[in-house]
């Protein structure tokens, strides 16, 4: 059984529900840092209380863990967002995240010719309209969210 990751899992689901609804920077910064820790400390949880209750959550967990540290593309999330953003605000107290910060996102548009079927791609930047965690303040217009 996994509950006390599960409850962590809900925390988090929870902070994202703060994160959308927060207008303020300085109370989103607020809201932002615990959301980091809660999806950090879902894998700490994991690994340091569900598995004591159970032999096969404790394999399985540290066998994810594994994943989630090694070098294959698929975990990115886990060692680019996650654990490194954890780590620098929980740390250093900085973050490559500010919800004032703006972002440009590649877009690829796909045409169709109706008649013909021919597919062209159209390569394009675009900045984000809104904020990616909450629609935009009105003294915060022309503000996005920068990712990572």
């Amino acid at each position: 059984m996994t509950r006390a990751a599960r409850d962590v899992l809900a925390d988090c689901r929870l902070a994202l529900e703060m994160l959308q609804d927060e207008a303020a920077p300085g109370r989103w910064r607020v809201h932002w840092a615990g959301a980091v820790a809660l999806l950090r400390a879902v894998g700490h949880v994991l690994l340091n209380v569900d598995q004591s209750a159970d032999p096969a959550v404790a394999r399985a967990g540290k066998a994810a863990h594994r994943r989630w540290k090694s070098n294959d593309p698929a975990h990115l999330i886990y060692r680019d967002f996650i654990e490194d953003e954890r780590n620098n605000i929980l740390k250093e107290y900085r973050s490559k995240v500010h919800p004032l910060d703006t972002v440009d996102v590649a877009v690829r548009l796909t045409l169709q010719n109706p008649e013909t079927g021919e597919i062209r791609y159209i390569d394009q930047v675009m900045p984000l309209d809104e904020n990616l965690f909450r629609e935009a303040a009105p003294e915060m217009t022309g503000q996005f969210l920068t990712l990572m």
